[in-house]
């Protein structure tokens, strides 16, 4: 008999993480995994640009733990894990920025 928390979980990835285009296939770390994609921008303040950013929203099964600067191909194009915006146990939402290096 199925624990709450796994019938929560095969919930999530029949209703969130189906492949019904509801989420694309990125990689990560090397690892294809399916995800929530959210495209955007922010204004940053130190090089007075816009930037490219994007969050988003993984399983904790398939991403134990993100690390900053982890690697995502999305549409052939690499971002990097700038932080982790929310963790519940069952999915992350990360935010993820293009730049290659960090600024020092």
């Amino acid at each position: 008999m199925a624990t709450v928390r796994e019938d929560l979980v095969a919930d999530i990835d029949d209703t969130l993480f189906d492949d019904e285009g509801l989420v694309e296939e990125v990689t990560y770390s090397s690892t294809p995994i399916n995800a929530h994609v959210i495209r955007g921008g922010e204004w940053d303040e130190e090089s007075q640009k816009q930037i490219n950013v994007m969050q988003i929203e993984i399983k904790v099964s398939d991403v134990a733990r993100p690390g900053y600067r982890d690697a995502v191909v999305i549409d052939a194009a690499t971002w990097y894990v700038d932080q982790i915006i929310s963790g519940d146990g069952i999915t992350w939402i990360v935010q993820l920025k293009q730049e290659g290096r960090a600024t020092l």
